[in-house]
């Protein structure tokens, strides 16, 4: 039988004595610590700010964009006719795309070419039309001014909820644009990527999308806004970019997406429904629900 300090007939080992061990800080532990400190330091000063905007991403999310995607099953003989005569008239413009295209092209100057460099930011979330965007959302954010916030969101919403259509439908349609010297009837649907095809244009929808709120918020402003975009436009045809039809379908898209999205914010509130939305203050943080009848 073995001893009983040992297992199995081999000697146990001893555990050698323990002894406290200073406590150490890493450098990623003071980085980790630094940080939260910071955080919960600026919490209180950016969560009056950050509400709104956390209210304004689950509206986009929960509420404007599924009643956007889905509004079509809702039109009735006035929306199908709106939807037909633009049909007409992009495949009307189809018929003299390569004429415009070639008077356009045989026009080039430095004016229109430093007009078409100026035009092309409107177009764009990285230019400055996605600038004017951004400066008017923050000018009332900072403020407080809801109008203000309320314009610069439904800008910022009809810019993205136009560009999801708009590159949809580039890619299903699969038009060659006019730089690659196909002509304006080569299509090669579900092709390529997002930005590949040609109609519509992408520039001109998010130009035109900004466009129509501006007008609808601002009265007055519509004399300013639909001429910008419309030489942001211009500017994809003077680029070799897109064809007229293109740019046509590009300004019914964002002009009809940005009055859908300014109607439906003078109407958020009114429908009877059921509403989540998530909040944040200064005394903490919850989900709101709210049931309208």
């Amino acid at each position: 039988m073995p001893p009983p300090d040992s297992f199995f007939g081999r000697p146990t080992c001893e555990r050698p004595p323990t002894y406290a061990r200073p406590a150490r800080w890493s450098l990623r532990g003071l980085r980790t610590r630094a940080l939260l400190t910071a955080f919960l330091c600026v919490l209180p000063i950016v969560s009056p700010a950050a509400s709104p905007v956390v209210a304004d991403g689950a509206r986009l999310v929960t509420s404007d964009a599924p009643a956007y995607f889905l509004s079509p099953g809702d039109w009735g003989g006035r929306e199908w006719l709106g939807l037909g005569l633009v049909a007409v008239g992009v495949a009307a413009a189809t018929t003299v795309d390569q004429r415009v295209l070639d008077l356009v092209q045989d026009h080039r100057t430095s004016t229109t070419r430093h007009l078409a460099n100026l035009a092309r930011g409107g177009g764009t979330p990285l230019g400055w039309g996605g600038a004017i965007v951004a400066a008017t959302y923050l000018t009332g954010l900072v403020s407080g001014s809801e109008g203000v916030r309320e314009t610069g969101f439904e800008m910022a919403e009809a810019g993205l909820l136009s560009g999801i259509v708009s590159a949809t439908f580039r890619f299903a349609i699969g038009r060659s644009r006019p730089d690659a010297d196909e002509g304006s009837s080569d299509f090669h649907p579900f092709q390529g990527g997002l930005n590949a095809g040609s109609m519509p244009s992408g520039h001109t929808t998010f130009a035109f999308a900004l466009a129509s709120v501006a007008s609808e918020r601002v009265t007055g402003l519509g004399w300013v806004a639909y001429p910008l975009a419309t030489l942001v436009g211009y500017s994809r045809i003077r680029d070799d970019k897109h064809w007229t039809s293109d740019v046509i379908a590009g300004a019914a898209l964002g002009t009809v997406t940005g009055l859908w999205v300014t109607r439906r914010g003078r109407d958020v509130g009114k429908e009877p429904g059921l509403s989540v939305t998530p909040w944040l203050s200064e005394a903490g943080s919850g989900v709101c629900l709210s049931s309208r009848f």
